[in-house]
């Protein structure tokens, strides 16, 4: 774990070296899928510290160590990703903000039958995407992110993310889908998925990018085609 973590960070930065002409920020992302947690399905001890009794997923112990592994490596803020229940996110939340770094909420909302908008089930406890949002969404948090969705869903997403936190909000949706074990790009084109990302702008979200079937054009179209908006403040203690 510490290995994989460290690594992708340094390619990450030394990306960014070669390449970048302009501010960026590298981000070290955590979700549910917590390698020390793959390991307790795997059959290993639960690691102490857990937040919630339901052994799929990281617990308290688990984040902090993978979190501080990240603001090691040279991070400049901790993503959190595929955030579906409550007792994770909280603990997912609590060990990002101890490394002193901003912090990214991000969670993936889902259409439920009733047309109202819930969680992957896959994800946790099937809570609704309101509850989890009033759950989990804070004013020390630097941004919340609607992510790993289907475009179609987004604009909802966004609007019940404004009633609970006025910080920035993001999305980048998925696009294609999957056929186990590979992902399928048989998507949104460039195009296509730049005309749902201007509806998420119209509706708010500053940071928009792409998620699972997006590539290369799709962020060109989406870096040369969308209104700038300011860069957030890498470090907390620059933070405003």
């Amino acid at each position: 774990m510490a290995e994989a973590n460290i690594g992708a960070v340094s390619v990450a930065l030394k990306a960014r070296e070669a390449a970048a002409d302009g501010p960026v920020v590298v981000a070290g992302s955590m979700s549910s899928f917590c390698p020390v947690a793959m390991q307790v399905r795997e059959g290993s001890s639960p690691s102490a510290g857990r937040a919630s009794d339901d052994p799929r997923f990281p617990g308290l112990a688990d984040f902090r160590e993978q979190a501080q592994l990240l603001a090691e490596a040279g991070a400049d803020l901790i993503a959190l990703e595929m955030i579906g229940a409550k007792g994770y996110g909280r603990a997912a939340v609590q060990a990002a903000a101890e490394t002193g770094l901003p912090v990214w909420l991000g969670i993936t909302p889902a259409r439920r039958e009733d047309g109202s908008l819930g969680t992957p089930p896959e994800l946790g406890d099937g809570d609704s995407f309101e509850d989890l949002l009033a759950a989990l969404a804070s004013p020390a948090l630097a941004a919340v992110t609607v992510m790993h969705s289907d475009p179609e869903v987004i604009p909802d997403a966004i609007e019940i993310t404004r009633r609970y936190f006025a910080g920035p909000v993001g999305a980048y949706a998925e696009t294609g889908g999957w056929t186990p074990p590979n992902w399928v790009f048989d998507g949104l084109t460039p195009s296509q998925y730049l005309s749902q990302a201007i509806t998420w702008a119209e509706r708010g979200a500053q940071l928009i990018g792409g998620c699972c079937g997006t590539g290369p054009g799709h962020i060109q179209a989406l870096a040369e085609r969308l209104p700038r908006h300011a860069t957030p403040p890498a470090r907390s203690q620059d933070a405003s």
